[in-house]
């Protein structure tokens, strides 16, 4: 099977959490020990924490208290969702304390999870900027550049941490996750190793391994990777998931079924994973069941314009054009006039004769893909379907030409009676 290009679902580069550096102290600040509702709103039931919390900001005065306890609640609000909350208590805490670094990373986090980057990306260099010493505000901020595709920038971050603590696994894993973002991936591997032989236990640098083999369509170490992974962590989803598509890459089209039939368990909203069985169950011709998760997929991300080009090709298998029409249609305002959806429109075109539309469509996918061999012997089709011999003649050698190997454009041509 060849190598495609997979969807890898959620928390691309293993995004730190915002609870990554709790348990060290911050620069030049000592944390009071307060009582009473302490551990409540520190480390109580989810449900209570806000409350306690809020009782407890009326037992204290002192503005180092105040400061932790809005902290604390700040993460309350941020574990309920709740994350413009989480933001008035993280602002109204560093009003008490500007150089807490803490919660200079809890409110970028929450700032960037609301859509304020700017914002948030300023809280990280004001954090970069107090902490001259360790690794860990250059490494959140590096995390943070990655979440955003800021490779290079990402880069330069955990340059920097190695240098400064040149055994910090995070910083070394974080490496290799900019360095597999710009493409490097024989760099990024020798990063996530490094990592791994700090933390053998560290499961994020294999599953970060495990997809710069994918990258280069290397699916058996891959596997070899999201085992152990799995083996360090039985609920992580992704890793189900990657070791799915691995699986489906060299052609073990069972096991890859079950793998995500496990992704599914532990994360029913995942919808990725919908997407991707559902893809590989129409491969297999499996329609009612890849109608199932693909129609999953739409309910989950009804804005997917890769799921409803999924389904145009399924409703196309199905025998109904019209509804292959419709899903390709929504697909292409989605996905501003990609070439997939426009193919699959065109070819559903084709089955029910309006040939001229159906050319329209395929016109516009081969300005993006000149020199597709399928493109190119769909739209001989749609002229061998008008009549017009000499231009699918043309079009058929035209995709051979691209791809000597590429048996329907073959076909075309014995279909019109002409040789190779």
């Amino acid at each position: 099977m060849s190598h495609r290009t997979p969807n890898w679902g959620r928390n691309t580069f293993g995004y730190l959490l915002v609870l990554l550096y709790l348990p060290l102290a911050l620069v030049g600040t000592a944390r009071p020990a307060i009582a009473s509702n302490d551990r409540d709103c520190s480390t109580g039931e989810l449900n209570l924490r806000v409350n306690a919390c809020t009782e407890l900001l009326d037992a204290v005065t002192d503005r180092s208290s105040r400061a932790l306890v809005l902290y604390r609640r700040g993460l309350a609000y941020v574990e309920t969702g709740d994350d413009q909350a989480a933001l008035t208590d993280f602002t109204a805490s560093l009003d008490l304390h500007p150089i807490d670094l803490v919660t200079l990373y809890a409110r970028a986090e929450t700032l960037i999870r609301l859509g304020e980057t700017d914002r948030g990306m300023a809280d990280h260099d004001k954090a970069v900027r107090l902490d001259r010493k360790t690794a860990r505000s250059l490494v959140n901020r590096g995390f943070a550049r990655l979440a955003l595709q800021r490779f290079d920038a990402a880069l330069d971050d955990f340059e920097t941490a190695v240098s400064r603590e040149p055994r910090n696994a995070e910083a070394i894993k974080g490496r290799g996750d900019a360095r597999r973002g710009t493409g490097d991936f024989i760099a990024a591997i020798r990063d996530y190793s490094a990592a791994i032989k700090l933390d053998k236990s560290y499961r994020n640098a294999f599953y970060g391994r495990a997809r710069a083999f994918v990258d280069m369509g290397d699916f058996a170490r891959a596997i070899d990777d999201l085992d152990s992974v799995i083996e360090i962590d039985q609920t992580f989803e992704n890793a189900y998931f990657s070791r799915g598509y691995s699986h489906w890459q060299i052609g073990d089209t069972d096991r890859a079924l079950e793998d995500y039939r496990k992704a599914i368990i532990l994360a029913p909203d995942f919808q990725a994973a919908f997407f991707e069985r559902g893809s590989l169950l129409l491969e297999l011709r499996r329609f009612e069941e890849a109608l199932a998760d693909l129609d999953e997929a739409l309910r989950l991300d009804p804005a997917s314009g890769e799921a409803l080009t999924k389904r145009a090709r399924l409703w196309r298998a199905l025998g109904d054009p019209n509804k292959s029409i419709a899903d390709a249609s929504t697909a292409i305002s989605l996905l501003s006039n990609a070439p997939a959806p426009l193919i699959e429109r065109a070819e559903a075109l084709l089955i029910v004769e309006r040939f001229t539309d159906a050319l329209v469509d395929v016109n516009k996918a081969l300005a993006a893909k000149k020199d597709d061999a399928a493109t190119l012997e769909l739209r001989g089709r749609i002229h061998e379907a008008m009549g017009s011999k000499a231009a699918a003649l043309a079009d058929f050698r035209s995709s051979l030409a691209t791809d000597p190997q590429y048996k329907q454009a073959r076909f075309g041509i014995d279909r019109l009676g002409e040789k190779l």
